[in-house]
Protein backbone atom coordinates (compact mmCIF):
# COMPACT_ATOMS: atom_id res chain seq x y z
CA UNK A 1 0.00 0.00 0.00
CA UNK A 2 1.48 3.68 -1.06
CA UNK A 3 0.93 6.24 1.63
CA UNK A 4 -0.34 9.62 0.34
CA UNK A 5 2.91 11.15 1.32
CA UNK A 6 4.31 9.57 -1.73
CA UNK A 7 2.75 11.73 -4.14
CA UNK A 8 3.46 15.29 -3.01
CA UNK A 9 7.22 14.32 -1.48
CA UNK A 10 10.23 14.00 -3.98
CA UNK A 11 10.88 10.55 -5.88
CA UNK A 12 13.01 8.10 -3.60
CA UNK A 13 12.29 9.93 -0.02
CA UNK A 14 11.65 8.07 2.62
CA UNK A 15 8.02 8.68 3.81
CA UNK A 16 8.17 6.99 7.23
CA UNK A 17 11.16 9.38 8.77
CA UNK A 18 9.88 12.49 7.14
CA UNK A 19 6.28 11.86 8.39
CA UNK A 20 7.66 11.01 12.14
CA UNK A 21 10.10 14.01 11.51
CA UNK A 22 7.76 16.15 10.79
CA UNK A 23 5.03 15.26 13.39
CA UNK A 24 8.21 15.43 15.75
CA UNK A 25 8.98 18.98 15.13
CA UNK A 26 5.79 19.83 15.37
CA UNK A 27 4.68 18.01 18.91
CA UNK A 28 7.83 19.97 20.44
CA UNK A 29 6.83 23.31 19.35
CA UNK A 30 3.64 22.89 20.95
CA UNK A 31 5.19 21.41 23.71
CA UNK A 32 7.67 23.84 24.31
CA UNK A 33 5.28 26.68 23.94
CA UNK A 34 2.75 25.18 26.73
CA UNK A 35 5.95 24.81 28.76
CA UNK A 36 7.01 28.21 28.61
CA UNK A 37 3.25 29.80 29.26
CA UNK A 38 2.53 28.19 32.26
CA UNK A 39 5.48 28.03 33.69
CA UNK A 40 5.06 32.05 33.34
CA UNK A 41 1.88 31.73 34.39
CA UNK A 42 2.28 29.72 37.76
CA UNK A 43 5.31 32.12 38.86
CA UNK A 44 3.46 34.86 38.29
CA UNK A 45 0.35 33.70 39.81
CA UNK A 46 1.97 32.60 42.97
CA UNK A 47 3.25 35.87 43.69
CA UNK A 48 -0.52 36.96 43.95
CA UNK A 49 -0.61 35.17 47.27
CA UNK A 50 1.36 35.27 50.80
CA UNK A 51 0.86 33.13 53.79
CA UNK A 52 0.51 34.81 57.08
CA UNK A 53 1.53 33.58 60.58
CA UNK A 54 -0.77 30.95 60.68
CA UNK A 55 0.06 29.52 57.30
CA UNK A 56 -3.23 31.01 55.57
CA UNK A 57 -2.19 31.84 51.66
CA UNK A 58 -4.04 35.20 51.41
CA UNK A 59 -4.11 37.41 47.99
CA UNK A 60 -2.14 40.77 48.20
CA UNK A 61 -4.34 43.25 47.05
CA UNK A 62 -1.96 45.58 46.02
CA UNK A 63 0.19 43.21 43.94
CA UNK A 64 -0.71 43.07 39.80
CA UNK A 65 -0.23 40.08 37.36
CA UNK A 66 1.81 40.08 34.82
CA UNK A 67 -0.22 41.60 31.14
CA UNK A 68 -1.13 38.32 29.62
CA UNK A 69 1.20 39.62 26.56
CA UNK A 70 4.29 39.03 29.22
CA UNK A 71 3.01 35.78 29.96
CA UNK A 72 2.83 34.81 26.31
CA UNK A 73 5.97 36.37 25.33
CA UNK A 74 8.74 33.33 23.94
CA UNK A 75 5.53 30.86 24.21
CA UNK A 76 5.85 30.74 20.20
CA UNK A 77 9.51 30.97 19.68
CA UNK A 78 9.76 26.87 18.77
CA UNK A 79 7.10 27.10 16.05
CA UNK A 80 8.74 30.22 14.49
CA UNK A 81 11.81 28.14 14.51
CA UNK A 82 9.86 25.06 13.13
CA UNK A 83 8.50 26.81 10.31
CA UNK A 84 12.25 28.13 9.49
CA UNK A 85 13.20 24.47 9.09
CA UNK A 86 10.31 23.78 6.76
CA UNK A 87 11.32 26.61 4.56
CA UNK A 88 15.01 24.87 4.61
CA UNK A 89 12.93 21.38 3.83
CA UNK A 90 11.24 22.88 0.87
CA UNK A 91 14.85 24.28 -0.64
CA UNK A 92 16.47 20.88 0.40
CA UNK A 93 13.49 19.50 -1.74
CA UNK A 94 14.48 21.48 -5.13
CA UNK A 95 18.11 20.71 -4.30
CA UNK A 96 17.33 17.25 -3.95
CA UNK A 97 16.18 16.63 -7.13
CA UNK A 98 20.02 17.90 -8.57
CA UNK A 99 21.39 15.36 -6.43
CA UNK A 100 22.27 11.42 -7.49
CA UNK A 101 20.50 10.61 -10.72
CA UNK A 102 19.76 13.89 -11.88
CA UNK A 103 15.76 13.51 -11.45
CA UNK A 104 15.74 16.76 -12.60
CA UNK A 105 15.54 16.20 -16.29
CA UNK A 106 12.58 13.59 -15.37
CA UNK A 107 10.62 16.03 -13.76
CA UNK A 108 10.51 18.82 -16.51
CA UNK A 109 9.48 16.31 -19.08
CA UNK A 110 6.39 15.21 -17.46
CA UNK A 111 3.06 16.48 -18.59
CA UNK A 112 1.91 18.50 -15.31
CA UNK A 113 3.73 21.46 -15.95
CA UNK A 114 3.73 22.21 -11.46
CA UNK A 115 4.69 18.88 -10.50
CA UNK A 116 8.25 19.72 -9.38
CA UNK A 117 7.09 22.66 -6.88
CA UNK A 118 4.25 20.35 -5.88
CA UNK A 119 6.66 17.63 -4.41
CA UNK A 120 8.90 20.29 -3.24
CA UNK A 121 6.26 22.86 -1.62
CA UNK A 122 3.17 20.54 -0.63
CA UNK A 123 4.67 19.69 2.99
CA UNK A 124 6.08 22.34 3.95
CA UNK A 125 2.70 24.74 3.23
CA UNK A 126 0.35 22.25 4.76
CA UNK A 127 2.73 22.19 8.47
CA UNK A 128 3.43 25.91 8.26
CA UNK A 129 -0.26 26.58 8.04
CA UNK A 130 -0.67 23.91 10.31
CA UNK A 131 1.17 25.92 12.60
CA UNK A 132 -0.02 29.47 12.01
CA UNK A 133 -3.71 27.56 12.95
CA UNK A 134 -1.89 26.10 16.19
CA UNK A 135 -0.69 29.46 16.92
CA UNK A 136 -3.86 31.26 16.64
CA UNK A 137 -5.42 27.99 18.64
CA UNK A 138 -2.91 28.07 21.40
CA UNK A 139 -3.28 31.78 21.62
CA UNK A 140 -6.87 31.62 22.44
CA UNK A 141 -6.89 28.80 25.02
CA UNK A 142 -3.91 30.63 27.09
CA UNK A 143 -6.11 33.91 27.07
CA UNK A 144 -9.29 31.98 28.09
CA UNK A 145 -7.30 30.48 31.23
CA UNK A 146 -5.59 33.73 31.69
CA UNK A 147 -9.01 34.92 32.30
CA UNK A 148 -10.42 32.46 34.47
CA UNK A 149 -7.39 32.05 36.71
CA UNK A 150 -6.57 35.36 37.27
CA UNK A 151 -8.52 37.06 40.20
CA UNK A 152 -10.37 40.35 38.85
CA UNK A 153 -8.82 42.31 41.80
CA UNK A 154 -5.71 41.34 40.15
CA UNK A 155 -5.44 42.18 36.81
CA UNK A 156 -4.53 44.88 34.97
CA UNK A 157 -7.13 47.70 33.62
CA UNK A 158 -7.23 47.85 29.83
CA UNK A 159 -5.24 51.21 30.32
CA UNK A 160 -2.33 49.64 32.28
CA UNK A 161 -2.11 46.68 30.03
CA UNK A 162 -1.30 49.70 27.47
CA UNK A 163 1.78 50.98 28.73
CA UNK A 164 2.62 47.64 29.91
CA UNK A 165 3.39 45.92 26.30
Amino acid sequence: MTHKLVKVLPVGYNVKKVKTALLWGYIISAAFSAIVYFSNLIVNYNNLFYYDEAGNRLLRTNVKMASFHLLRERAFDFFLIFIFMLLVFSIYNFIYHYIGSKSIFTMRRLPQKYELIKRCVTVPVIFIILSFVSVIVLNSVYFSIYEHVVPEVSKLSSEEMMWRF
